[in-house]
């Protein structure tokens, strides 16, 4: 589902720049909660074979997503004033989270 926005989005930007606005205020939102559902429904696999240290980290960076994201629905206003900022912060720590993740895995595949 998440893809599926980020397509339609992208397509959006590209051929009518207008429309990058209208993207900020409903889809990017959007994205942002189903990318975080979709996370969340991974946690019992991230619990049992990484740990529970990354498996609260990776709970508490997806509650506060999809927060932000029904913030960003419910006033628009602030999706647009804070958008770089609060994106960028946001991105940051699921790409840290990503990482770790990834990196988890990698040392579980050496024993």
């Amino acid at each position: 589902m998440g893809g599926i926005i980020s397509i339609i989005a992208g397509l959006l930007i590209l051929f009518n720049l207008m429309a990058g606005t209208w993207v900020l205020i409903i889809l990017f939102p959007i994205w942002f909660i189903t990318h975080c559902i979709a996370r969340l429904t991974h946690l019992s696999f991230i619990r049992m074979f990484v740990g529970s240290i990354y498996y609260y980290f990776t709970l508490i960076v997806n509650i506060l997503g999809i927060i932000l994201g029904f913030m960003m629905i419910a006033n628009p206003f602030f999706s647009l004033l804070s958008a770089s900022y609060t994106i960028g912060i946001y991105l940051l720590v699921l790409g840290i989270d990503s990482v770790v993740f990834g990196l988890s895995l990698l040392s579980m595949r050496r024993f």
